[in-house]
C-alpha cells in the first residue's frame, strides 16, 4: 500500500487529495462470460461502487458506505460491503493524514499491480516502471478507484 498527494489545479482546490494506492498480494484471474479475463478482486469492488480505471482519463466518485479507517497510527483498513476489505501496517505521511482528516475522503486506488512494490524489495523501482505497470493493467481492466470517506 501506498499513500500519496494527487494534485488537483483550480482555484477552489487548497490542498492535494490524498491518494492510497493498494495492491494486494495475490490476484485472482477469472474468466467471466461475455467479458473475458477479469480480476475477480477488482470487479467485486466494482459491483461496490468503485468505478473501473480503463482509460487515461474517469470521472472521479465518491463510493457510498466505503470508509478508510486509521485504527492506530500505522494501521489502515479499508471497510465496505461486508465488512474489511483490505488492510496494512504503514505509518502515513503527516501531510497525507492531515490532508484526509481535513476533507474527510480519501481517493483509493485498487488493483493486483499497480506499482506500489516491486517482486525485490532490495531492487531499485523507478518511477518509469510503476507508472508503465499502473498503465498496463488499468488498460487490461484490473484497476478499480473510488473516493471513500475517511475515518481517522
Amino acid at each position: 500500500m501506498s499513500p500519496d498527494l494527487a494534485r488537483v489545479d483550480g482555484p477552489e482546490t487548497a490542498e492535494a487529495l490524498p491518494v492510497l494506492l493498494l495492491e494486494p498480494r495475490h490476484a485472482f484471474h477469472w474468466h467471466a462470460p461475455g467479458y473475458g479475463q477479469v480480476e475477480a478482486q477488482v470487479q467485486a469492488m466494482c459491483r461496490g461502487g468503485f468505478s473501473l480505471w480503463t482509460s487515461a482519463l474517469m470521472a472521479l466518485v465518491r463510493v457510498p458506505g466505503w470508509t478508510l479507517s486509521r485504527t492506530s497510527p500505522e494501521l489502515l483498513e479499508l471497510h465496505g460491503p461486508g465488512g474489511r476489505w483490505a488492510h496494512t501496517t504503514l505509518t502515513p505521511d503527516p501531510q497525507w493524514v492531515a490532508a484526509a482528516t481535513s476533507q474527510h475522503v480519501v481517493l483509493v486506488v485498487y488493483g493486483p499491480a499497480i506499482g506500489v512494490r516491486s517482486d525485490d524489495a532490495n531492487s531499485e523501482y523507478p518511477d518509469s516502471s510503476r507508472k508503465a505497470e499502473l498503465d498496463e493493467f488499468r488498460e487490461i481492466g484490473y484497476v478499480s478507484a473510488g473516493i471513500v470517506a475517511f475515518d481517522h
